[in-house]
Formats: C-alpha cells, sequence, structure tokens
C-alpha cells in the first residue's frame, strides 16, 4: 500500500508535543469507521507527523514584549498576556465573554509575536523547512519500492505558518530545497504536495501585515487545475474550512482568498456546540470536513449522497444551544465586522480593543 504522510501544523496558543494525538485518533477511528463499510478500499497507508514552534514562538514572545518600548499602549495588554500565559495557562475565564476576551488576547499574542519581527519569522520558518524536509527525506529513502505522497493540514494561526512554510520551500534557494519554475510548476527534483487543508483560515488577512513576499493569492501554493489551466504545488485538494460561530474565522473572512487560489468550494460550516467553535477536533468531527480527508488522506470513496446523509444526520444530533449563548455569541460577532486596519499595530489594537470592550462588560 503506498504511504501517505501528513504534516501537522498546530495554531494559536500553548501547544505542547503531543498536541494532535487527540485529532489523530479522531481522524484514524473514522478511516476505522469507512473502512468497515462493504465495498470501501482504503489506497493509503497515512502516517502523521506533528510540527510544533510553540516554544520558539513563546521565548521569542518573552523578548519582544519585555523588552518592547517601541509597543507603546500595547506593552501593557501584550505583557498581561504573556503573564496569564505563562503562569495560568489552563484558566478559560468563566462567563462566555470573559472567555472570548481572553482568546482574543492569546489570539494576539502570537500573531503580534510570529508578524512584528521578519527576522526572527525567517529564523522560525528555517526550523520549520528542515524538519520537513529532513521528514520528506527520511520517508522517500524508506519507502524506496512504494509510491510516497505528502499533504499538510493547518489549523489557525497555523495556517500562515505552513502558508508561509510552503511558499518558502521553494523559493530560499538554499541546497536541499526545491524550486518552481515561472508558471507555478514544481521543477524536476522538486515534489509537490498532494492535500493542503486549512481549517479557521486566517493565512489571507495576516499577509496584508507583512513586508515579506509570501501572499496567498499570488503564490505557486495554489491548487494545480487543467480547466482553466494553472500550475501549482498542490495536486488534489486544496480546502478552506471555516465556521461562522468560530472567533478566528471571523478574522480570516475580513480578506478571503481568491478562487482560483484553493479547490470550490469555500466550506463554511454553520454549527454551534460550544462557545469555542474554534477548536481543531470540532472542525475534524463534522462530516463535511472529515468526509473530505477521507476521499484526499486515505482515498476512500464518498459520495455525495453519502456524504449529505451523514451531515444530515450529524447535524440533527447537535443539541439545542441555549438562545442565551447564541445571541451572546451574535452581538460580540458585531465586534468583528471588517475593520479598516492597515498595518500589524493596528490590528494588535483592535485586538485590544475588543478585548477591552468585552471585560469591562464583565
Amino acid at each position: 500500500m503506498d504511504k501517505h504522510i501528513v504534516f501537522l501544523m498546530h495554531g494559536m496558543g500553548n501547544q505542547a508535543p503531543g498536541w494532535s494525538d487527540k485529532s489523530q485518533k479522531l481522524l484514524k477511528d473514522k478511516s476505522d469507521e469507512f473502512g468497515a463499510l462493504p465495498g470501501a478500499t482504503m489506497f493509503f497507508d497515512v502516517e502523521f507527523v506533528e510540527l510544533n514552534i510553540q516554544n520558539l514562538l513563546n521565548r521569542n514572545m518573552e523578548k519582544l514584549i519585555k523588552g518592547g518600548e517601541s509597543l507603546g499602549d500595547l506593552t501593557e495588554f501584550l505583557n498581561e498576556g504573556y503573564d496569564k500565559r505563562k503562569n495560568n495557562p489552563d484558566f478559560e475565564g468563566d462567563t462566555t465573554k470573559e472567555k472570548i476576551a481572553l482568546f482574543v488576547r492569546d489570539f494576539a499574542l502570537d500573531v503580534f509575536c510570529y508578524n512584528w519581527n521578519d527576522e526572527f519569522k525567517t529564523f522560525l520558518l528555517l526550523q520549520l523547512a528542515e524538519d520537513v524536509l529532513k521528514t520528506i527525506k527520511e520517508k522517500l529513502e524508506a519507502n524506496l519500492n512504494d509510491n510516497v505522497r505528502f499533504s499538510f493540514i493547518a489549523h489557525s494561526l497555523g495556517t500562515k505558518f505552513s502558508f508561509d512554510l510552503l511558499h518558502r520551500l521553494y523559493t530560499m534557494g538554499k541546497p536541499g530545497y526545491y524550486k518552481v519554475d515561472d508558471s507555478g510548476a514544481p521543477m524536476l527534483g522538486s515534489p509537490s504536495f498532494s492535500t493542503y487543508i486549512q481549517l479557521s483560515s486566517v493565512s489571507q488577512i495576516l499577509s496584508r501585515f507583512s513586508h515579506l513576499s509570501e501572499k496567498p493569492n499570488n503564490s505557486h501554493v495554489r491548487i494545480a487545475r487543467t480547466t482553466p489551466r494553472q500550475f501549482g504545488i498542490v495536486d488534489n485538494r486544496y480546502g478552506i474550512y471555516n465556521n461562522n460561530w468560530d472567533v478566528v474565522s471571523w478574522i480570516g473572512e475580513w480578506n478571503r482568498y481568491e478562487n482560483h487560489v484553493f479547490s470550490s468550494p469555500f466550506v463554511n460550516l454553520d454549527y454551534l456546540s460550544t462557545w469555542n467553535m474554534h477548536n481543531m477536533d470540532l472542525y475534524i468531527s463534522h462530516p463535511a470536513v472529515y468526509c473530505d480527508l477521507m476521499h484526499f488522506l486515505y482515498g476512500y470513496t464518498v459520495s455525495e449522497s453519502q456524504k449529505k446523509v451523514l451531515i444530515t444526520t450529524f447535524e440533527q444530533k447537535q443539541e439545542n444551544q441555549s438562545q442565551e449563548l447564541k445571541q451572546a455569541l451574535q452581538l460580540i460577532k458585531q465586534m468583528f465586522s471588517s475593520p479598516s486596519v492597515n498595518s500589524l499595530r493596528e490590528l494588535v489594537t483592535l485586538f485590544k480593543n475588543i478585548f477591552e470592550s468585552l471585560s469591562s462588560e464583565l
């Protein structure tokens, strides 16, 4: 059986090694369910490879914030958030508004840390690139008699990490890295990626606040198509999945990808089971997501009718959430209506204002 190596890229917050264990188990359990169906055939032996850069982010975060005289009124906001993350990482808050306020500040910490210093961003991406290149080389050498394909699943801020990484893997010009030609097609000796999945995507909006060249709507990191003809480094599926009740998805909606970049359709889930619909496992648990993953990762055949039945059954089983939660989230969502922000400082200031507005109502 051919091998399929799937890199997993985490998002915001404290992410210790093993952060993806539950997600991996969810996917493996779903694979077992599909494999037990009459006539089902699994074509790929899937192996997950977890990527983790949180330690690097946190170390740089402390250095930037503690010595961040140029941050002005953002210093206290970020400093307090960093101290809470370091000293009380498990505290989520009591009310829905408090939970989302703390969530927004946590997101602002990582957005600021990753994007503030281009030199650090390059250093971090080089670490990621070395891990990915080493893994690809090892897996190809270990499976000389089998076909091996590679894919990415990224969540939240990891959609930006992974996009920047994939863009640079082909443009860094370093020995052992890959290359694309002017059309965006991988050159001889440079592999493509089979599937690229973004869950709660913010890679496009955050690219607006970078001085660097990686811009999702103008990159070789795109789906390859025959009609209309387009070359790119993603062969089979470039899927973007958001949720109408996910705070980070609200941010991602400020600036969407252009349609030519990814595989249609853009999937916008619309179900609510808890205040934190941003959770990666909640995305994977939805049949609109896992049916696609079963097909594009494992090779199972999943018909549209089968998928529709699973989605309908899933949605009927969802507990009816209290109107209080829904109304609270709808009011909070209004704070995230598409703003006019032109710099990273303005973006983090917006997060600070949202945090303070939510906190003042507690």
